[in-house]
């Protein structure tokens, strides 16, 4: 009968790593697509100032008559 304990204890030792594996899995996951979410926020706050300095840039090559003005 001890045997069976054992087992039964054993059994329920492996399920609770198991289960604690998944749990810190899945907070690892969340980690790694907040990471790639802050990533890519950053890229877009860099392109959209590249976006402004070429159009910036544009105006001021029109203003200043080095291109002419589309209608």
């Amino acid at each position: 009968m001890d045997w069976l304990i054992g087992m039964i204890i054993g059994a329920g030792a492996i399920a609770v790593a198991w289960w604690q594996g998944r749990r810190n899995g899945r907070a690892e996951v969340r980690q790694q697509q907040a990471e790639a979410a802050a990533n890519a926020d950053a890229k877009r706050d860099e392109i959209d100032a590249q976006i402004a300095d070429d159009v910036d840039l544009a105006n001021r090559a029109k203003r200043a008559g080095l291109v002419r003005r589309e209608n």
